[in-house]
């Protein structure tokens, strides 16, 4: 469970940092979606004979020009799993950010589920390290996994906000909706999460 916990909060963080750094430094430009990818793609199970779940997924493929005249071709990798089916019809006019030194990562602007994934998945990520800690007897006997659990679920939950508040930088209450979701969430997160863990 240990080595689960640290691979799914190594993902959440990477994509999060992905999302920052989109946030940040990203170029926005005008794309289009020029195509929907769709099918359905084995859980492995089944051994080679094409047994096992069949997930369902579709994807918006988006093509932009970036601004050195490249013309980048790809599929919108938040529309990806389950039963999700992306919002944008072909033929639709949507923004597109880019890294300028790495145009082919990209999301369109405004994505809401790009707020909540990484963070999700982070969370998740310490909760099964606090868990694996516990069975393992590392944490001290006054620890309390449980509460360390619900503090990592309140960070995760504040990030998450913080991120979706980012997407609305054009309304002047963001910045108070920022600190709020910080006070109410991140901070006792963390509170919560540290004396969790050392008890």
């Amino acid at each position: 469970m240990g080595l689960l916990g640290l691979g799914v909060s190594s993902v959440g963080v990477a994509l999060l940092f992905r999302e920052f750094r989109l946030d940040l430094i990203g170029v926005r430009v005008p794309g289009k979606v020029v195509g929907i990818q769709g099918g359905r793609m084995s859980d492995g199970g089944g051994g080679g004979g094409g047994g096992g779940y069949k997930m369902p997924y579709s994807a918006s493929v988006v093509q932009y020009r970036t601004l050195d005249g490249d013309v980048i071709r790809q599929p919108h990798v938040y529309r990806y799993g389950g039963s999700l089916r992306p919002p944008e019809a072909v033929g639709d006019t949507v923004e597109v950010l880019y890294l300028p030194k790495n145009p082919t990562v990209f999301r369109i602007a405004g994505e809401p589920f790009a707020a909540w994934i990484g963070s999700f998945l982070f969370g998740l990520g310490l909760s099964f390290l606090v868990f694996a800690a516990a069975l393992d007897g590392v944490l001290p006997e006054s620890a309390s996994p449980g509460a360390a659990c619900v503090g990592a679920v309140l960070l995760a939950f504040g990030i998450a906000l913080i991120r979706s508040a980012q997407h609305k930088k054009a309304d002047p209450r963001t910045r108070t909706a920022m600190g709020l979701c910080t006070m109410l969430f991140v901070l006792p997160g963390l509170l919560m999460f540290w004396s969790g863990v050392m008890g």
